[in-house]
């Protein structure tokens, strides 16, 4: 298990670094990966010059829905422990029983994700 802190920011980071590593890999194919774009009353439209402006398009949106796991420490003023919890494939493991709750969260986090300049094509 792996506490909340750390799931969202492994989460993010791995995103940025998997769009990053994608786009490295496939220079000079003409593949584009997140290029910058625009809205238009026809559709998106690619940036050809970064330098025409950006508008508030550029951002996207990471959605996190997470099962928590909060459990009550052992030591004296120990608190509670907030965990993500993990998917159990093994149906027929023991389970012990603990002073322990489960909740859900969800929550959004906004981001500029690596933009691909795609130079003037």
């Amino acid at each position: 298990m792996m506490d909340l802190k750390t799931f969202v920011e492994e989460t993010l980071c791995q995103i940025a670094e998997g769009i990053q590593g994608a786009q490295k890999r496939l220079e000079g194919t003409g593949a584009i990966i997140n290029p910058y774009y625009v809205v238009r009353s026809n559709g998106k439209e690619r940036l050809v010059d970064p330098a025409q402006g950006f508008e508030q398009k550029d951002l996207q949106t990471v959605s996190f829905d997470i099962a928590l796991s909060a459990t009550k420490g052992g030591k004296a003023g120990g608190g509670f422990a907030v965990t993500v919890l993990a998917a159990n494939l093994n149906a027929g493991a023991h389970k012990e029983s603990s002073d322990s709750s489960v909740s859900r969260v969800r929550f959004e986090v906004t981001v500029d994700l690596p933009h691909q300049n795609t130079g003037a094509r």
